[in-house]
């Protein structure tokens, strides 16, 4: 049975704390980043969808690179999911410890903790995925998120803000037809 997809709302507080996210990395059998939207989206009863693409900014090159994206906003428990391939079309990596992971997941907000372990107790029930491994404490990756990640995220929301708002004013616009 579908399920009727939610309009996407960005209520997000722009800034984010480290400590108010839990970070997964996903080991798999080369499943796309569409692939375990799907399958989490089955397994927990979220509703990840298919958004811009989330940019993180390489200081040293000077140059934002894109990776695949999934956002979802649960409004009943106020908590945010963010699906992120690890790997970009041009084989450019989001970070170095993260060269064995698929993909990562950060929850943030809510209950985020309880979800987490919902999530990395039970790896099995995610087709397609062996093992989920808790990121959040990686001291090296921990650095690149607190001094990198969490504003590559805090860009990405006021993007999907931006576009939520032309979306909202585009749709109040009268339609004209052509005859």
């Amino acid at each position: 049975m579908a399920r009727k997809r939610k309009p996407v709302r960005i209520e997000m507080p722009l800034s984010i704390s480290i400590d108010d996210i839990s970070l997964i990395g996903f080991f798999s059998n080369n499943i796309k980043n569409h692939q375990l939207a799907y399958s989490l989206n089955r397994t927990f009863e979220i509703e990840l969808s298919r958004e811009i693409d989330f940019e993180s900014y390489d200081e040293s090159e000077n140059i934002l690179y894109p990776f695949s994206s999934y956002y979802c906003y649960d409004e009943d428990s106020n908590m945010f999911y963010f699906l992120i391939e690890t790997r970009n079309n041009d084989d450019v990596l989001l970070h170095q410890n993260l060269a064995e992971y698929n993909s990562i997941l950060m929850i943030a907000h809510g209950n985020h903790k309880l979800i987490a372990d919902k999530i990395l107790n039970y790896p099995g029930s995610i087709p397609g995925v062996f093992l989920c491994k808790d990121i959040s404490k990686i001291k090296n990756f921990r650095d690149f998120v607190k001094n990198s990640f969490l504003l590559d995220i805090d860009i990405y929301m006021r993007k999907m803000k931006e576009m939520a708002k032309q979306k909202e004013s585009k749709s109040n616009e009268p339609i004209f037809f052509q005859l």
